[in-house]
């Protein structure tokens, strides 16, 4: 009975499930061309112009700053 004299402790350590993480990105609001004029009070007589200076772009939403970085060279 020699040979079963010896046991070795083996340590088991149970993993327990992680909770999952989700964090989400700040969602950056986006205006219409036609919100951005009404909130910096642009005159309506300069929409038509302003609107061809935009050409395909008219149609996009951007946030506020990048709206006014559009129309600084306007």
């Amino acid at each position: 009975m020699a040979k079963y004299d010896k046991v070795e402790e083996v340590a088991v350590e149970q993993s327990l499930p992680q909770p999952k993480i989700t964090v989400q990105t700040p969602k950056v609001k986006a205006f219409s061309f036609e919100q951005w004029v009404q909130l910096r009070n642009k005159p309506e007589r300069h929409m038509r112009g302003m609107r061809a200076f935009l050409g395909i772009r008219s149609g996009y939403k951007y946030p506020l700053q990048q709206w006014d970085e559009i129309f600084s060279s306007y």
